[in-house]
């Protein structure tokens, strides 16, 4: 005869099912859920209008950029503000950035200790000295340092006391990005390009150990050296299948792009 199950017998069985099976199904499914979501939030960009207007820019697309954006200027140089997904953690996070069009005699980076994401870690960058606060790299140790001098240091610490989110700070020979790790709102946003015009006075005051100028001229492919490191070519650089700059494989790898002024291509030869 087959065994037949009480109602309380079948309550009690539903109620473990749904608690060791039915909760994760139901946060995995909400997981991916809201990053489709996010995504598609960020990709339609219908936030851009309102940050456009608090900026003086206009919203924009352009073919190398995943994102829409809003075109401006900092510095006296074309900047770009826009929003991009922060994943690596089921509960993503909004990172908000303003990239410039100025360059600089080599790589350097600042990431918040606070912030999900590491440093970069290749052989063409080394860390720059240990801080508390931040993670230091740089293709040029002795120049970053005397940024970080002159007055970077401190920047990179008012900027995180103001915005009290994790912060990054890329300096490179083609761009600069400042990124804080929040969807900044429209008042945030012109806040943080007001203190992006402060780091290109910054950077521009400290004289021949900055280097920063207006890359806005076109590439020059019988360049030998990487737009990303600025160090010499090597045997295993791999050349942008649009404009043929060449980059060291890891300096590809870690941008993931060409880094190449309004290229953006992500294809190689």
């Amino acid at each position: 005869m087959m065994y037949k199950m009480s109602p309380a017998e079948v309550a009690v069985l539903f109620f473990f099912y749904v608690l060791f099976y039915g909760t994760p199904i139901s946060f995995i499914v909400f997981c991916v859920c809201r990053h489709y979501r996010l995504r598609k939030w960020i990709r339609n960009g219908e936030f851009l209008p309102a940050i456009a207007e608090a900026l003086g820019g206009e919203v924009a697309r352009d073919p190398s950029f995943d994102v829409p954006f809003v075109r401006l200027k900092v510095g006296g140089a074309r900047a770009y503000f826009f929003r991009w997904l922060l994943t690596g953690s089921p509960f993503e996070k909004i990172a908000s950035a303003i990239e410039i069009r100025m360059g600089s005699p080599g790589f350097f980076e600042a990431t918040s200790r606070r912030s999900r994401r590491f440093p970069s870690r290749c052989s063409c960058v080394r860390e720059v000295r240990p801080f508390h606060e931040y993670h230091f790299v740089s293709s040029e140790p002795s120049w970053a340092g005397r940024l970080l001098d002159d007055g970077l240091e401190t920047f990179l610490l008012d900027l995180e006391r103001m915005f009290r989110k994790p912060i990054r700070l890329q300096l490179t020979p083609g761009r600069i990005i400042l990124d804080v790790e929040s969807a900044l709102a429209p008042k945030a946003a012109a806040a943080l390009v007001r203190e992006a015009g402060r780091l290109v006075g910054l950077l521009r005051g400290a004289g021949d150990s900055a280097g920063i100028q207006i890359v806005d001229e076109a590439f020059d492919p019988s360049a030998s050296s990487c737009p990303v490191c600025r160090l010499k070519a090597a045997e295993s650089m791999v050349v942008c299948l649009a404009c043929r700059a060449p980059h060291h494989a890891d300096c590809w790898s870690y941008t993931g792009r060409c880094a190449i002024l309004g290229c953006g291509s992500q294809r190689v030869a």
